[in-house]
């Protein structure tokens, strides 16, 4: 039993459900070829390969001008079945859909049906007196008052009026258009906004006035049959949280995250807001003005958008998250560039987006970006004598498996565990979230989940999870028996902020290694049955010389195998950024 990744918007387990909008559907898109042009196609494209070595998986789109330069799969839609993702693999695109909402919003402006100083009261006439007079400007910009997310589980079922009236139940946090926090209900309300000024469902209004005008035909909504036969499968870790069909409609989130498309059809949507063929210019340019500061210096909040003003020129993008899904859209307005990324992968918590987009700008800008090692075609027998059990000079244990032409290198203590991750050293910062991950997971396996709520991180509502530790807590006692007590094997401390604590649950006829991912001294990615501590892919550079590669951090970490003179291996060299140890063989 896996407890999945959570991240972003709650993802919980859910059933297939019907859709219920109209929206026109349309058969998956045939596959199409790649595209790899120019000077820059070849260039992104070598880059994309080393990092898809070392695990990244995803769809890449690449424009500069109107020429799309780059337009590939990496890595695998459905790992169990090795299906490659191709260039029409559909994605969930998460909260990169909240620009199509607010693009319905300022279209609906443009057509005379409402304005964005039009307060909600005119949409919901019982809505609470608190949100009566919020804007609808002040929702666009995420400067409402409402919280980031709602305390109810964004997959389950939910009639729209039941719906709407939920979120405009919740507490505001502060005064309307006092400042910006992020809110994805606010945007759930904007569906309510666009159906009440429209006549017609969301689904219907957004699919024929921007998707069909657009040429998105790859293009729909969470809960359409066109998807059941799509093979993206969402990754936690290493998690397999299901195909597509299996994410259902996710009620709760209509209008804030529900849109399933392509990096193709994405660059069509670019291309028609900056040709203006299907928003007016002045609806564009309110999508792209910068209405309200952000927490970041330089990055405001337009409609739907970020605005963020750097040395070589503004940008105009959006990111999305749910489950392993995530996606990024850039747009470089003075470099005349586009920059479209989906995946279908989140190794430890941040999406392989992460790695990809802002690594990518910087190598297409001339400018210093991390470098994956290269990985050389060696011949799988020439590993094989590497496999075995290394000790290290601090008594822990490394253990090498050879996987085909790679090997998987896991520990079993803190020296090895932040050995293998490139780790500088922090003892502060891994003794404190050791100490803190040794009282939250035993409290857990004994069903006591207050220390979880207290350190779960604030964008992961606590409300609907309790059933799935309950039910991964249920299945390892009556698999392994009553719960004994936890180890703690050691905490990675990635960067300051980011660190990873592998713990083993003990029962009295076996056990069980899980891991918290944390970001900011919060939890916020839970995995368990992992069968290994810290467990890292290692490539080739030689027979001998392998390489793990962060693609988050552009840390590397090598491990030189020593032979003898009859050519057995007995010692393993680690280097990196955590220093050079030796581990013996035996």
């Amino acid at each position: 039993m896996r407890i999945p990744l959570v991240l972003f918007l709650a993802l919980a387990a859910c059933a297939p459900h019907t859709p219920r909008n109209n929206a026109p559907t349309q058969p998956v898109v045939a596959a199409a070829a790649p595209i790899v042009r120019g000077e820059a196609g070849p260039l992104v494209d070598d880059y994309l390969r080393r990092l898809e070595a070392y695990g990244m998986a995803g769809s890449m789109l690449v424009a500069l001008g109107d020429e799309v330069v780059l337009q590939k799969g990496y890595g695998l839609a459905d790992r169990a079945a090795a299906v490659p993702i191709g260039v029409d693999t559909p994605f969930v695109i998460g909260s990169l859909s909240k620009q199509f909402t607010a693009a319905a919003v300022v279209k609906l402006e443009s057509q005379g049906k409402l304005s964005v100083d039009d307060r909600l009261e005119r949409f919901f006439p019982d809505a609470p007196a608190d949100k009566r007079g919020i804007t609808v400007a002040q929702v666009l910009m995420h400067a409402s008052g409402l919280p980031y997310l709602t305390d109810q589980d964004m997959m389950g079922e939910a009639p729209r009026t039941e719906m709407f009236a939920e979120m405009l139940r919740l507490p505001l946090e502060f005064a309307p258009g006092a400042r910006y926090s992020y809110s994805s209900p606010g945007y759930s309300l904007l569906a309510g906004v666009i159906e009440a000024a429209s006549g017609r469902t969301f689904e219907q209004y957004v699919a024929e006035e921007l998707f069909a005008p657009a040429g998105m035909t790859a293009t729909g909504f969470m809960g359409e049959p066109r998807w059941d036969a799509a093979p993206t499968h969402s990754y936690s870790g290493s998690f397999d949280e299901g195909p597509m069909r299996e994410f259902g409609r996710m009620d709760r989130g209509v209008g804030a995250g529900t849109v399933i498309t392509t990096p193709g059809d994405l660059w069509k949507w670019v291309q028609a807001l900056r040709k203006d063929t299907v928003l007016p210019a002045s609806a564009r340019e309110k999508l792209w003005t910068a209405h309200i500061p952000m927490a970041q210096p330089n990055v405001s909040h337009g409609y739907g958008w970020n605005v963020i003003d750097t040395p070589k020129g503004t940008i105009v993008g959006h990111a999305g998250d749910l489950g392993g899904y995530n996606a990024d859209c850039r747009i470089y307005i003075e470099r005349d560039m586009v920059l479209i990324f989906e995946s279908n992968g989140r190794p430890s918590g941040p999406g392989y987006r992460d790695a990809v987009v802002n690594n990518v700008s910087l190598l297409l800008g001339g400018d210093p970006h991390p470098e994956p090692p290269s990985v050389q075609d060696v011949d799988a027998a020439a590993l094989v004598g590497h496999a075995g059990t290394y000790t290290l000079p601090s008594g822990g244990h490394v253990e090498v498996r050879v996987e085909g032409a790679r090997a998987q290198i896991s520990a079993d203590s803190q020296a090895g565990i932040a050995l293998l991750a490139g780790a500088a050293a922090d003892e502060g910062l891994a003794a404190e979230l050791s100490a803190t991950t040794a009282v939250v997971a035993d409290a857990t396996a004994r069903k006591d989940y207050a220390p979880m709520q207290t350190n779960l991180h604030a964008s992961l509502p606590f409300a609907g999870m309790q059933a799935e530790f309950d039910a991964a807590i249920d299945e390892l006692s009556g698999r392994l028996g009553p719960y004994q007590g936890t180890d703690v094997l050691g905490t990675a401390v990635v960067s300051p902020r980011s660190a990873r604590t592998y713990f083993r649950l003990r029962f009295e006829r076996g056990s069980d290694i899980g891991a918290y991912g944390w970001i900011g001294g919060k939890i916020m990615a839970i995995d368990a049955d992992l069968g290994r501590a810290g467990e890292t892919v290692f490539a080739p550079e030689s027979a001998d010389v392998l390489a793990a590669y962060d693609l988050f951090t552009g840390r590397a970490v090598r491990a030189t195998f020593v032979r003898d003179a009859t050519g057995k291996t007995v010692a393993v060299r680690f280097s990196g950024p955590g220093g050079e140890v030796e581990a013996r063989r035996g």
